[in-house]
């Protein structure tokens, strides 16, 4: 149970160091990392979501994972159609530790164009109230996003993105 703790603890140790773009300390060869339960990420004072931070790729699309209050997570998806142009939704829900998942109902979507520069010239609000589903694979540090209004990522995985070093 001791060596279960100190598993438990490196890994939310690591996925905090990696939202802060530091390197995370190596978890023992002979005892894999889990994910922590619900229960155990509580009773350490941790959102379950810190075991899932940071920012995921696919294609020309990123998606960027934090912590939100107490077991919640903020999300922001980035989908560049061009240079100059992309599509920019965001997203909170409750992250179910059991299932790995974040269900939101509140996604709003903006298309944005930039200039030459990288600013912003433009915003369109496309929609608000979406809603959808992130659902998190530990085993391979990816995840799924099905999303309802457009089923734009259908398909799609999404590969974890470790910090610059």
């Amino acid at each position: 149970m001791k060596q279960l703790k100190q598993i438990l603890a490196a890994a939310i140790m690591a996925g905090a160091l990696a939202a802060c773009g530091s390197k995370p300390a190596e978890t023992p060869a002979e005892a894999p990392a889990e994910a922590p339960t619900e229960t155990a990420a509580a009773e350490q004072g941790q959102n379950p979501v810190m075991n899932v931070v940071g920012d995921y790729q696919a294609d020309r699309c990123s998606v960027h994972v934090e912590p939100k209050d107490k077991d919640g997570a903020l999300i922001t998806v980035h989908w560049g159609s061009s240079a100059t142009e992309s599509s920019e939704w965001t997203m909170s829900g409750t992250f179910d530790a059991e299932k790995h998942t974040v269900y939101y109902q509140d996604g709003v979507k903006k298309n944005v164009v930039y200039d030459s520069d990288g600013k912003v010239t433009s915003e369109e609000e496309v929609y608000v109230g979406g809603h959808g589903t992130f659902i998190f694979n530990a085993e391979n540090n990816t995840l799924t996003w099905e999303e309802d209004q457009e089923q734009i990522a259908d398909g799609m995985v999404f590969e974890f993105v470790p910090a610059a070093q």
